[in-house]
């Protein structure tokens, strides 16, 4: 189990549960589940931020919560309860009054597990990681005790005599003697987070992150076994004879062992490939991989990790496998879509439907109508200022505000011994907006020879003189270009997020995206869309994608740890509104790498005074035309 994780996050709960109050409704509703003290097939006992409850398979509050000044718990065959108070192990008996306790020495307990003869812990006498460990035999009250060599994960008996220690690093078993503590045999698994269960005379299983692995015994290899739910922030796994139970996201659920073993069995005759550079957690992605091969049991989803750019056309003409669903992102994505190889989906009933429940974000259609791709990632770009440097400026910024406001701010970062921005000889921060707004590599237009433009280009070529935009890194920037996340932390930030300045009256905001595109022309297209339309559901997005670059769904109620969110003040309403505005006025972000270059060439030029401002202009509209000729 992740213990360290683990302790980290029930301390941050302790914390703000002492200031805030459950929410209302039914008895087991807001809580915060850390992990599986002792189960059967029909329910489970688990350490909540209430203390310690039972809950049956389905859901249901059986018991509890009790001890809630506990710090950890155990049960022993007889349905004895023991808990944990400081280095204390305190046996209660069914009516709750103490029966017995043990002081073990150990200033702070991690785990505990009981049989009929023995007490075993982890725990650390320090800040650092646990690494002692000891047995308590309960007839004769002796406590023998260890230190590992390297952090403890678990702990867990093996049989009525023997137990078994999960070691971090490298990943070791080993399995020892309750009464002696005596190693009886030791084998390196590699690393895993916890032991999901421990058999006598059978098998033990091994789990790290959410995949189980089956160890014969300490001689044999270990095999995959099953690959279980579909994010990686499982907490921890406890399985019985027929039940998997585990806790993800802080929330209890349960899986029959039949079910996932009957799935690991199939043996599908087609693959389905999704091709592009998967470099973050997509538990959506997952999801979906998931109910589209309970949909389609014949095929098996694929991903491969490969950068997808324009070289990807050859393949698509060439008809290549392996190109069934491409993960593509906005600096690429215009070559691609002009190539006319992709699936227009804007007739898509199914999807139309889904996207009805997304946050408003126009720039998914093209400008004739088409819809190509389903957002994975986004991130759009805007301003930040430190909160104490924006109340120095009198009269502050107006939401409104313009680019002349923004070289404005000159002087008061001036008066602040601030450069106003940092820039780099992409001008990315002007031309990203700029760019977003005037131009579409798609539909083949681009507007740079206009007084808007080189308005823009004399004013930052003036700034720069200036020294107002530092190109460097050798001053502070009163202002800072970066992306715009939904807040998931309710800490308060010590800076403000500024929309950028409005151009020519709109308020628009340059938007990065990575998104699923489905090939028309493989010999799967009708799967492959099929698996968008799968994606882009509610079912699948409610899962959560590990970031706020993730978060589509209009309703935050619609999300599966909408309750963790709500109970730990993640999330804030002002900021998801805020969030949601910013996407509504997102203006999509596409260029090419050859254009990035040739900028520079020109921004070095016009810094160094060897072209005109006039000059800089006509040589941005004439590459902008060569690329669209391409």
């Amino acid at each position: 189990m992740k213990r360290s994780k683990m302790l980290a996050w029930m301390l941050l709960v302790v914390m703000l549960a002492g200031c805030m109050a459950f929410p209302a409704g039914a008895e087991g509703e807001g809580v915060l589940i850390f992990y599986v003290v002792a189960a059967d097939d029909d329910a489970a006992w688990v350490r909540t931020d209430k203390g310690l409850m039972r809950f049956s398979s389905d859901g249901e509050l059986i018991a509890g919560p009790l001890y809630p000044d506990a710090a950890h718990y155990a049960l022993d065959p007889d349905g004895h309860i023991y808990y944990t108070i400081d280095g204390d192990i305190i046996e209660a008996n069914e009516t709750g009054a103490e029966v017995d306790r043990w002081e073990t020495g150990i200033g702070s307990l991690a785990k505990i597990c009981v049989n009929e003869k023995y007490i075993l812990f982890t725990g650390s006498n320090s800040m650092y990681a646990v690494k002692e460990y000891g047995v308590i035999d309960k007839q004769t009250r002796e406590v023998k005790g260890g230190v590992a060599n390297g952090r403890l994960m678990d702990i867990a008996f093996c049989d009525e005599e023997s137990f078994l220690l999960l070691q971090a690093g490298p990943g070791r078993l080993f399995r020892q003697k309750c009464s002696t503590l005596e190693e009886l045999e030791q084998c390196s698994p590699g690393r895993y987070d916890g032991i999901a269960l421990s058999e006598e005379g059978g098998p033990q299983y091994l789990y790290v992150e959410n995949y189980i692995d089956r160890l014969q015994d300490f001689e044999s290899e270990l095999e995959d076994y099953l690959t279980l739910s579909t994010n990686n922030s499982i907490n921890d796994i406890y399985m019985t004879d027929k039940t998997i139970w585990y806790v993800e996201s802080f929330m209890l659920k349960n899986r029959l062992r039949s079910d996932l073993e009957a799935k690991g069995e199939r043996n599908p005759e087609k693959t389905l490939y999704i091709m592009g550079q998967i470099n973050f957690k997509d538990s959506c992605l997952q999801r979906a991989k998931e109910l589209f091969e309970e949909e389609y049991p014949e095929y098996a989803v694929e991903i491969r990790s490969q950068f997808v750019n324009e070289s990807v056309k050859t393949a698509l003409m060439a008809n290549e496998p392996g190109y069934d669903i491409l993960l593509i992102d906005s600096n690429c994505s215009a070559a691609i879509k002009n190539s006319g190889f992709l699936a227009d989906l804007s007739e898509n009933e199914v999807i139309l439907q889904n996207l009805e429940s997304y946050i408003d974000m126009p720039f998914l259609w093209e400008e004739d109508g088409r819809l190509f791709g389903v957002p994975v990632f986004i991130a759009p770009y805007g301003l930040e200022i430190r909160k104490s440097q924006l109340e120095q400026i009198e009269g502050g910024i107006a939401p409104d505000w313009t680019w002349e406001d923004f070289a404005a701010l000159a002087d008061d970062a001036e008066e602040m011994g601030l450069c106003l921005v940092q820039e780099n000889m992409f001008w990315k921060i002007l031309l990203q907006q700029y760019t977003s707004v005037y131009c579409d590599f798609v539909t083949g237009e681009a507007d740079y020879s206009n007084d808007t433009f080189r308005q823009l280009v004399a004013m930052w070529k003036e700034l720069s003189d200036n020294g107002s935009i530092c190109y460097d890194g050798s001053r502070r920037a009163l202002l800072e270009y970066s992306i715009a996340p939904v807040e998931l932390d309710p800490r308060e930030r010590p800076v403000t997020l500024l929309k950028m300045p409005e151009l020519n009256g709109k308020n628009a905001m340059p938007v990065y995206m990575y998104a699923l595109y489905a090939n028309a022309y493989s010999e799967n297209a009708d799967a492959a869309i099929r698996f968008l339309e799968i994606y882009s559901s509610v079912e699948v997005q409610r899962v959560y994608s590990e970031g706020g670059q993730a978060i589509f769904l209009s309703d935050l109620a619609m999300y599966d740890e909408y309750p963790v969110w709500k109970q730990l003040g993640f999330y804030p309403e002002e900021d998801f509104e805020n969030w949601k505005s910013i996407l509504s006025n997102g203006t999509m972000l596409e260029r090419s790498f050859d254009q990035d270059q040739r900028i520079k060439e020109l921004v070095t030029d016009l810094l160094n005074d060897k072209i005109t401002v006039d000059e800089f202009v006509a040589e941005m509209q004439e590459t902008a035309d060569l690329m669209i000729g391409e």
